[in-house]
């Protein structure tokens, strides 16, 4: 009789339909996992670039002064560095500490003030490579977010 059930088709397709539910609900949940987590990480991208565009923008299109811009910006960048890195993987968390420890310390010879090394130039040349400097290293350390 036993052997009657396994031959029966009705019951061949139950056991088919019920290991093709399982099959399909392990992947919707991997997938519904998967999707919830770059959620995650693309909000707090979307929070981190915020705390860094407008700056960027005064700067990079609009000319403005950084010696003016930047000092009033750094603790809300420090916060905005502190948050974020904590949703990268450990290798991307590194190399966000080192591009953010390369534009708050320029020069490791010593602390120097962020401020001095950048605004403090003598020409207005030397002024325009270090502004673009600052836009170079802003550019990376928003880029973590992409």
């Amino acid at each position: 009789m036993a052997c009657d059930l396994l031959n029966d088709i009705s019951y061949q397709k139950a056991i088919i339909a019920l290991v093709g539910t399982l099959f399909g609900g392990f992947i919707s949940y991997f997938v519904g996992v998967g999707l919830y987590v770059k959620k995650g990480f693309y909000d707090h991208a979307i929070k981190f670039k915020r705390a860094f565009i407008d700056e960027l923008y005064a700067i990079e299109r609009e000319g403005g002064n950084p010696s003016k811009i930047l000092p009033k910006a750094m603790k809300r960048h420090d916060l905005a560095v502190f948050e974020f890195i904590r949703v990268l993987s450990r290798r991307k968390r590194k190399a966000l500490s080192r591009a953010w420890d390369e534009y708050r310390n320029p020069k490791k010879q010593g602390k120097v003030d962020l401020t001095h090394y950048y605004f403090e130039g003598e020409s207005s040349e030397e002024q325009e490579n270090r502004r673009k400097l600052i836009i170079e290293r802003l550019s990376k350390i928003i880029s973590f977010a992409e």
